[in-house]
């Protein structure tokens, strides 16, 4: 039967390796391409400028068509859990404050 629980490390390990040799192959893609278009050009800076405008512009594309949306509701996630999180704070320390105050009645009489 199979393991319907495994441990973290069964689980997490393999994805990131395959996100590891994934990140290797895209950045020796872009090597490759880089040193393409540089015997093209005849210049390697020019070629790394090029390739590396290119990229700063579908980086810029991504983030206006998803990220920034993605960014936006983490954004609003964490502040939902910061407030909550001060709540409870608030009203633990109101709780102590009452708790003490009785405290502080009951045995000073």
């Amino acid at each position: 039967m199979r393991d319907i629980n495994p441990s973290p490390r069964k689980v997490f390990a393999p994805i990131i390796l395959y996100l590891t040799t994934a990140i290797i192959a895209l950045v020796l893609m872009v090597v490759a391409l880089v040193i393409w278009v540089a015997e093209i050009l005849g210049s390697g800076s020019l070629s790394a400028l090029t390739i590396g405008a290119v990229f700063l512009l579908l980086a810029a594309i991504v983030y206006f068509a998803s990220a920034r949306k993605s960014i936006e509701y983490i954004r609003d996630r964490l502040d939902t859990i910061y407030d909550v999180a001060y709540a409870a704070r608030r009203g633990y320390r109101a709780t102590i404050d009452i708790l003490r105050s009785f405290y502080s009645n009951l045995f000073s009489e």
